[in-house]
């Protein structure tokens, strides 16, 4: 089948055209070179014959590397977009210094850049879809690469066709319509519509993994077994299939097994799923990537969760990323979005013992107690930066902070608990003001969600005798 063909088919099958429904954005990957070039031209010549009304943008990504052969890149993919009259997003990225001050290598820190870029283009145009121009022969090299370093079943099956994940605070939905199409197909295509594209010469550098996979040992594999491309292929495929299937049994097994409190969430283990720990590490997998931010788990944390499920003593942790920590109980793991005991820190700050008046994190803080408090006043009612606490409810000292990747809380009188996130997005906060909202907590768990939302359990009740007047404002506020 030729390649516009396959690749219509993989549109149709992914974005079947809905009467009346909006365009979905498609944001186009763009570095240049032959494969997100030919994509481009799929893209703009799909659009042309089948869908006048699709949304197209280009997102192009400087890295800050390779000095004035970066800077033609992004100039030629300027130029193929004008000329396709189709949006162009550039953005350039330190990738060295991200790569230097998080400790992983330039490959890693270069795909977490493309994904943040990807992810914040998503969210302006949403709803939106990254489309990547990664083909068959990547695929076969992908698995080479996961089976190297000893990947779980997930590396083995190699990358997906579609996937949605979070990338800081944001859902990130990729898809790769070329998956299934090999490079030297993408050749003759673009030979034969007159498709131009840039060389990276990065590609032949042997000092990248993949770099060495491509021109020297899948090479030396595909001579003594001509036929291990399409058959990588036809196994990755199966691994997706056993993958899809132990994800839905885990799926099941969270339903079950896991509470999600204020401070994590509480996933009970028996003797079994300690013995065979494949269903409890994807259910744990699938808890750390979609509810509480911590990213795609890499080979390195995989292992390590293994070995702290099936012979982790009661008390110890993994600290995963992004603050995320996995801690071992007696019958179970509690998975918390950050320190049990916090330790204050440039976006973390203890407050000082009732009364205080003091201007942290950006905002003024003050608080008294009340220990007659009465009605509720009018004016303190009204105002949103004013709440009453239960003081008999709280636990520890008071902490505030910024907003963390998978914190939840239960608002008050709200039936349980829910991400903070999805609960701004439902108070239509606007996205910038999303990362300025500050929490309020105690060793327990949130508060309030400032200025939006007090939680349940500080409530005044009948039974309250002393209350706790706060008061946080961005400015300066007279004393009480």
């Amino acid at each position: 089948m030729e390649v516009f063909a396959r690749f219509a088919k993989a549109i149709e099958s992914a974005f079947p055209a809905q009467e009346g429904a909006p365009p979905q954005t498609w944001i186009v990957a763009l570095s240049g070179g032959l494969d997100s070039s030919v994509l481009l031209e799929l893209c703009t010549r799909y659009r042309s014959e089948f869908r006048p009304s699709q949304s197209l943008v280009a997102a192009h990504l400087h890295h800050g590397l390779r000095g004035e052969d970066a800077d033609r890149d992004q100039a030629f993919c300027r130029q193929a977009c004008e000329e396709r009259e189709v949006p162009f997003r550039t953005l350039r990225q330190d990738v060295q210094g991200l790569a230097r001050s998080a400790s992983i290598g330039l490959e890693e820190a270069g795909r977490q850049a493309r994904h943040t870029f990807l992810a914040d283009l998503c969210d302006a145009y949403a709803p939106a879809v990254a489309l990547l121009a990664h083909h068959a022969d990547d695929q076969v090299e992908t698995i080479i690469m996961n089976a190297r370093r000893g990947a779980h079943l997930r590396g083995l099956a190699g990358m997906r066709p579609h996937k949605r994940f979070s990338v800081n605070d944001l859902q990130l939905d990729i898809f790769r319509p070329l998956l299934e199409i090999p490079k030297a197909a993408l050749l003759a295509y673009a030979t034969d519509r007159q498709v131009c594209w840039q060389e990276d010469r990065t590609n032949l550098d042997l000092a990248f993994t993949r770099n060495q996979i491509r021109h020297g040992l899948l090479p030396d594999l595909e001579e003594r077994s001509p036929a291990l491309r399409p058959a990588l292929l036809t196994f990755s495929r199966s691994m997706r299939t056993l993958e899809d299937r132990l994800v839905a049994e885990a799926e099941r097994f969270v339903a079950e097994n896991a509470t999600f409190e204020e401070r994590g969430i509480r996933l009970q283990l028996n003797h079994q799923t300690c013995r065979d720990p494949a269903l409890a590490l994807t259910a744990v997998r699938q808890l750390l990537e979609n509810e509480l931010g911590a990213g795609e788990l890499n080979t390195r944390v995989y292992t390590s969760l293994s070995r702290l499920i099936c012979e982790g003593r009661t008390g110890s942790e993994l600290h995963v990323a992004c603050g995320v920590r996995v801690y071992r109980e007696a019958d179970g793991l509690f998975l918390s979005p950050r320190p049990l005991s916090p330790e204050p820190n440039d976006a973390s700050q203890l407050l000082p013992p009732v009364p205080f008046a003091t201007h942290i994190l950006g905002v003024h803080v003050q608080a008294t107690r009340l220990l007659a408090p009465g009605p509720m006043p009018e004016q303190d009612r009204k105002d949103p930066n004013v709440q009453w606490l239960d003081e008999d409810s709280l636990a520890g000292g008071l902490l505030l902070r910024r907003r963390m990747p998978g914190d939840r809380f239960q608002a008050l009188g709200a039936p349980g608990t829910r991400k903070v996130k999805k609960l701004l997005i439902d108070l239509k906060v606007p996205r910038h003001e999303r990362s300025q909202a500050l929490i309020l907590a105690d060793t327990n768990g949130i508060l309030w969600v400032w200025p939006h939302r007090l939680g349940h359990r500080p409530r005044i009740t009948d039974a309250t005798r002393s209350v706790l007047r706060l008061r946080i404002a961005p400015q300066p506020v007279p004393a009480f």
